[in-house]
């Protein structure tokens, strides 16, 4: 039984643009080592937008962005029906609650 709610789970989750960026990455046979010498982008940076670690960026969505058109660009992957989906990414940066936020400012010194 448990086995179908995973599975109704999973098929009921909106694919992100990072999922589809990594797919399209694989069907190009490229290690993300590859996209990071032909981008330039950070290995970490990469890695967090393959697996919609979006939190890697708070306090960034500017720098996701560029980094998601250049990677989609260097893997000929049209971002024409996808725009919502970078929104959507770039939205997700934002913590969904006030402890991670108290965390941050408390690095900051602030």
């Amino acid at each position: 039984m448990t086995n179908i709610k995973l599975i109704q789970a999973d098929a009921e989750r909106e694919v992100g643009i990072g999922m589809l960026l990594r797919q399209r990455r694989e069907e190009l046979v490229w290690s993300v080592e590859e996209v990071v010498r032909k981008t330039g982008i950070p290995k970490h940076a990469i890695t967090a937008i393959d697996q919609e670690n979006y939190y890697a960026f708070w306090g960034n969505a500017l720098v996701l962005d560029s980094y998601i058109r250049l990677y989609a660009k260097k893997i000929g992957f049209s971002l024409l029906m996808h725009e919502h989906l970078i929104t959507k990414a770039k939205n997700s940066i934002k913590p969904s609650n006030h402890g991670v936020g108290f965390i941050y400012e408390a690095k900051l010194g602030r």
